[in-house]
Formats: structure tokens, sequence, C-alpha cells
């Protein structure tokens, strides 16, 4: 894992080339990974994460902790917190 400090410094990087993306072929990635958090889930192994995305709509499965998280709610985080930065990108 890496340090706290190169969190900020990667994620310019990555944002960086994902802009010299164009659109047309952002687009899909971006719903497949919509799709693969509404389907498929995310395993989140601590209760009050599962509770907090539970608020925001997220079907959990409490036996595997996995949140499958409905688009509406990734929309809304994403609109919310997105010219924040990645340490601030939540949910709740």
């Amino acid at each position: 894992m890496l340090p706290k400090s190169c969190w900020k410094e990667r994620f310019e990087e990555m944002k960086t080339k994902l802009m010299a993306m164009p659109e047309e072929e952002l687009d899909p990635i971006h719903s497949a990974t919509l799709n693969v958090l509404k389907e498929v889930g995310v395993k989140f192994p601590d209760e009050t994460a599962l509770k907090t995305l539970e608020k925001v709509g997220a079907e959990i499965d409490r036996r595997n902790m996995v949140a499958r998280i409905p688009e509406q709610a990734v929309k809304e985080a994403l609109k919310h917190y997105s010219n924040r930065g990645p340490s601030l990108l939540a949910l709740s």
C-alpha cells in the first residue's frame, strides 16, 4: 500500500492520463465500472462502511460483506465530492 503522501501525486498522474483519453473511450469504461459496482459489488470488511452504503441505497450481503452500489449513489458521490480530491471521496 502506498503511503498517504503518495496518493495525491498518484491521483493527479492518473487523472492527467484519463483526461488525455477521448470521451468516447472513457464512456464504456465508466459504464462497465458502474455495472460492476451494481451487479458484482465491492467487499467492505467493515460494518460501519456497510451501514453507510446501505443508507445510500446499496444492497448489502452481510454474510460476504459485499455492497452492491447503485448507479445513482455513485453519481451523487462523484457530483458532491469530485472537486475535493480522492481523500474526501465518500458516499456519506
